[in-house]
């Protein structure tokens, strides 16, 4: 770049600032640099936090199915799962090479640096909309939101949630202000959005359609248009390749269905009542409380206090457009979430930056009514720096809280493995529930050497084999769950490990089974069969040795344990 002479700093010292990116004081472009510098240093240690407190293995059934499918892509196996995530996939494989460890160090690697990069995005963003004071509360949000970091510690898509969406505000915003170009780029961003979650992308049209109406109005129907053609090209250019990637569209819209259908059955208020909508609003609400922490009472109070005159709170610096872009991203996702269905609270990082990106309003709003002018910077400054000790504290401390999740799950993950690793995998069957969470997806992951057997009840309330990663039963197809397969062990297996609670409830001679502790007293369950026994399905129970069913003839003297009586 060519350097600035004389004159050129005399005219760059003297040129107007403006609410952009145009020319700003010299000394502005200074305390700019500095500010940069801040914030960028407060984005590394998000970055850094994330990876301090990362989980040691992988965290949940979902997780373990996005690292299957960085190993091998396939849908139809959920490796991963519908809708598909081929974008993050592809994330995953790079930065997989780039960590040069497992599948799961590059996921949580991403999620660690989307973490905090949406750090730096956001103060730009709510310092461009609002001001100096408004990036950094925005920054320091998402620097302590024991949600937003939670998520940036695992191995999931949460994390990159709300970069998307943040950018997607932003540059609409801008767009409602006259900055067309903008619109393009946040078609762009909403496009390619929906290569790491398909369903973002769909929220995150609603705030583009508001900032193509002002534009539209206002004559820019050409800049309409062409975002328009940049969201359906950068859609295609995902959309195409995960179609082929899953044996084609028909194909794609089965296994999608499958699981669409399987997932609203327990929680859609059309299908549930009342108990689906507890279970989901109830759900939203701690995924807010767990995202802000201590911002939501300062919120709260907010709100409260600017309604009583004689504290003198001017209006927030909140406008029209901004309100419309916040409600037209929050109502759509609100409603499926409270209504249809919300997975996990990581779903709730989509809808943070709509409501963190203002919060320095708040805060400034606040201070002006509680303290005289002399005392406001330093008020500021102990609020949020309050405000990010507890979040912290709310993350970390609390037992049974996030953090302490993340390290249970770690402790139990890995006295699980060791402990099935004193068993002969050349002999060893493992017996997991199809719907337990995490079992038979960590063993099929950590322990692939061993055979590992799913067990499950179809519709006709049918026990049976729905899973195995040794055939002749699929890897995983929801299908089974309409009929429950034969139960089948390789020839030669002398010892069976039952891992969870939900597969032991499915067998019925548990007077066979005996209890193994291990861990912290984590229990599995071990029975040695002879190698001529066979397992057999009868009715709602699986018999691992055949001739203990009574469908057999089995002795009427022989205690057979009813399903869900403790050992």
């Amino acid at each position: 770049m060519q350097a600035l002479g004389n004159r050129d700093i005399a005219v760059v010292a003297h040129a107007p600032a403006s609410r952009g990116f145009g020319a700003r004081p010299l000394r502005a472009v200074n305390v700019r640099s500095l500010e940069m510098v801040g914030v960028l240093a407060i984005a590394l240690v998000a970055t850094g936090l994330r990876l301090l407190t990362r989980s040691t293995y992988l965290f949940n059934w979902d997780s373990i199915q996005f690292a299957l499918g960085v190993q091998r892509f396939d849908i139809a196996a959920h490796r991963p799962h519908p809708p598909g995530y081929l974008g993050y996939i592809l994330l995953g494989r790079l930065f997989t090479h780039l960590s040069g460890g497992s599948a799961e160090d590059g996921l949580v690697l991403l999620s660690a640096l989307a973490s905090g990069a949406v750090v730096l995005i956001a103060y730009c963003a709510a310092r461009d909309i609002w001001g100096r004071g408004a990036g950094w509360t925005a920054a320091l949000v998402f620097l302590s939101s024991p949600l937003a970091w939670i998520y940036g510690s695992v191995a999931l898509t949460y994390a990159l949630d709300p970069l998307f969406a943040v950018l997607v505000l932003w540059m609409s915003y801008r767009a409602c202000r006259g900055d067309r170009r903008s619109l393009i780029l946040a078609a762009a961003v909403a496009g390619l959005a929906g290569a790491i979650r398909p369903t973002d992308e769909a929220f995150l049209v609603a705030p583009l359609l508001w900032a193509g109406w002002r534009a539209w109005r206002s004559g820019g129907r050409g800049t309409v248009l062409a975002a328009a053609g940049t969201l359906v090209a950068t859609t295609l250019a995902w959309l195409g390749p995960l179609l082929i990637a899953s044996g084609g569209l028909d194909r794609y819209l089965l296994v999608s269905k499958e699981l669409s259908d399987r997932a609203s059955n327990t929680s859609a208020v059309w299908k549930t009542g009342l108990y689906g909508l507890n279970l989901n609003g109830g759900a939203v609400l701690i995924g807010v409380a767990m995202a802000f922490g201590v911002f939501v009472p300062i919120g709260l109070s907010y709100a409260v206090v600017r309604r009583l005159p004689r504290l003198g709170i001017r209006r927030p610096g909140i406008d029209r457009d901004y309100a419309m872009l916040a409600l037209a991203l929050l109502t759509p996702a609100l409603a499926v979430y409270v209504l249809v269905h919300i997975g996990q609270l990581g779903y709730i990082l989509l809808l943070l930056p709509a409501l963190a990106l203002p919060v320095g309003v708040a805060v400034d709003g606040l201070v002006r009514a509680a303290f005289p002018a002399g005392r406001r910077q330093v008020a500021r400054v102990g609020i949020l720096a309050a405000c990010v000790v507890v979040n912290a504290a709310i993350f970390a401390l609390p037992a049974g809280g996030m953090r302490d999740q993340v390290v249970e799950h770690d402790r139990y993950a890995g006295s699980l493995i060791t402990a099935v690793r004193e068993y002969d995998p050349s002999s060893t069957v493992l017996l997991t529930s199809a719907e337990a969470q995490g079992s038979y997806r960590l063993a099929q992951y950590y322990l692939g050497s061993y055979p590992v057997v799913a067990l499950g009840t179809d519709r006709r309330s049918h026990a049976g084999e729905m899973f195995s990663t040794r055939g002749p039963a699929p890897e995983y197809d929801l299908a089974r769950f309409d009929r429950a397969g034969t139960v089948a062990f390789p020839a030669g297996t002398r010892t069976v490990l039952v891992l969870d609670q939900g597969a032991l409830d499915l067998v019925g001679d548990r007077s066979r089974v005996s209890t193994l502790k291990f861990g912290d007293g984590w229990r599995l369950w071990v029975m040695h069969p002879a190698s001529t026994d066979t397992p057999v399905a009868a009715g709602r129970w699986v018999y691992l040795r055949a001739r203990d069913c009574p469908c057999r003839g089995a002795s009427s003297t022989r205690p057979v344990p009813a399903p869900g009586t403790p050992l």
